[in-house]
């Protein structure tokens, strides 16, 4: 919860790096939330005192500054957040390598730089590595 002064180490895209002994890592990003109008209202915070991002999307940048961690930190678990509706639970097989690759960033990039083997053997690595599991998004709806 924004709120609860936890700190953020990286909003929508994450790079991951690997240690000398084989584990993943989450590298910070920049200090900077990207949220919807909605997600602001929902958080009490005034659209206002924020800028605003783009002309064909209702998103603002939300400095973090004071709230941001400048360490890299281990990567233990990928939680796939889906509508209420579903049930949490662990990923396997192929289903877990799929959600990675599905949530790969600009993955068609890849092909095109002759990459996708080597992109696909360290998915399979961070796959063995790390615990993925699918979990409940809770709707809120914005007070009016």
């Amino acid at each position: 919860h924004y709120h609860s002064g936890s700190k953020i180490l990286a909003d929508e895209l994450c790079a991951i790096q690997w240690d000398e002994h084989g584990d993943p890592w989450v590298m910070p990003s920049y200090p900077q939330l990207k949220l919807w109008r909605e997600s602001l209202h929902l958080l009490g915070m005034d659209p206002s005192q924020f800028q605003h991002l783009h002309d064909r999307e209702d998103k603002f940048a939300i400095p973090i500054h004071d709230r941001f961690l400048t360490t890299p930190v281990r990567l233990t678990h990928v939680f796939d957040l889906k509508p209420q509706h579903t049930e949490d639970r662990p990923y396997s097989g192929v289903e877990k390598f799929n959600t990675l690759l599905r949530n790969t960033y600009r993955y068609i990039f890849l092909g095109r730089m002759d990459m996708t083997q080597a992109y696909f053997a360290e998915l399979m690595k961070l796959a063995e590595k790390i615990s993925v599991s699918q979990a409940k998004r809770k709707k809120i709806a914005v007070p009016v």
